[in-house]
């Protein structure tokens, strides 16, 4: 029996005397049942423009097939599940993350996307949404996994944004599409975030966080942890530095990880053309990479005129590159 695929099991009850003989009549007439309830099941899947794949499916990804995950039988999915085949990044962190923890994920999310990397996360709210936003943002794809079925999603103000992950990405759950999310199953979304990824990124997260569950499922199952370290003054960021104490890499460059991917034998190539600026959008960009800062610092810093700062600031907000948060500071998107 572990041979065959449920499809195929059911698909045989009522037509296969053999197997009729091999479970006897209890267990066939239980298959008899089970067969309709899959069947009803089935039809208010695929009425939900839902389909799902098992792990006997081609398109079932390698990285989650290790017994330590234990991976999911179904998956359903609505979007491009080819995207499980390419290279996929989890970003991960806190709900409640501050302008610094949201600015690096948009930022990494960004950048990742500019290597044609898919980004991975869990469609909750705080990191795991400005990581999605962001790659959608650039033009590139990302995978959300949710701890719902996929006619619940949650949380219920992400549910916009995962209707535009599910037209341009891939929207992922092992529950049944009218399932509500309960409390442990977010935990085990996270395995599925961590399994179909080849990396994670931990962006911001406490010490009590689910991110830092997610971080070490990676671990357990052999996939590399990039932390970013934050402010020792901070809370927030007591579990990102938490994991470079004990092992994760640290992330504070794109090539971090990229540097990695490559060593990996994972093939890289980056395919969006670079966002064009001129010199002295270049020279502001390069200012506010180091620290955030306010047009007066900025004034102060360049030495151009403030009245084309404003228009060199405008500018470059319209191209996306960056972004003015707490203060009135501009910080790199």
């Amino acid at each position: 029996m572990d041979n065959f695929s449920i499809e195929e099991i059911y698909d045989r009850v009522g037509s296969d005397s053999k197997l009729h003989e091999f479970v006897g009549d209890t267990s066939y007439q239980k298959l008899i049942e089970n067969k309709r309830t899959w069947e009803k099941k089935l039809d208010r899947v695929y009425e939900s423009g839902i389909n799902f794949i098992t792990r006997e499916s081609e398109k079932y990804p390698e990285n989650l097939k290790q017994t330590e995950i234990n991976p999911p039988i179904l998956l359903y999915y609505k979007g491009d599940i080819d995207l499980l085949k390419k290279t996929i990044v989890a970003i991960v962190g806190t709900r409640f993350c501050s302008e610094y923890g949201k600015n690096v994920t948009k930022r990494f999310a960004r950048e990742l996307s500019n290597y044609s990397i898919c980004v991975a996360s869990g469609l909750a709210y705080g990191v795991d949404a400005f990581a999605h936003e962001a790659v959608m943002k650039a033009g590139g794809k990302t995978i959300a996994v949710l701890a719902s079925g996929l006619n619940k999603p949650s949380p219920s103000g992400n549910v916009k944004l995962f209707h535009e992950i599910e037209k341009s990405g891939l929207a992922l759950s092992e529950y049944f599409p009218d399932d509500e999310a309960q409390k442990y199953t977010f935990p085990e979304r996270n395995r599925i975030v961590a399994g179909v990824s080849t990396a994670t990124i931990v962006t911001e997260a406490p010490l009590k966080s689910g991110a830092l569950i997610t971080a070490n499922i990676a671990a357990e199952i052999g996939r590399e942890v990039f932390s970013v370290p934050g402010s020792i003054l901070s809370g927030k960021s007591e579990g990102t530095n938490s994991l470079i104490k004990n092992g994760a890499a640290v992330l504070t460059d794109i090539m971090d990880i990229i540097h990695y991917l490559k060593t990996s034998d994972v093939k890289i190539k980056q395919t969006c053309v670079a966002i064009s600026l001129d010199f002295l959008e270049e020279k502001v960009y390069t200012l506010l990479k180091e620290e955030p800062l306010s047009i007066e610092e900025l004034v102060d810093k360049s030495k151009i005129e403030l009245s084309e700062l404003f228009v060199i600031m405008l500018s470059m907000e319209v191209k996306g590159v960056v972004t003015k948060g707490v203060g009135n500071k501009y910080t790199v998107i």
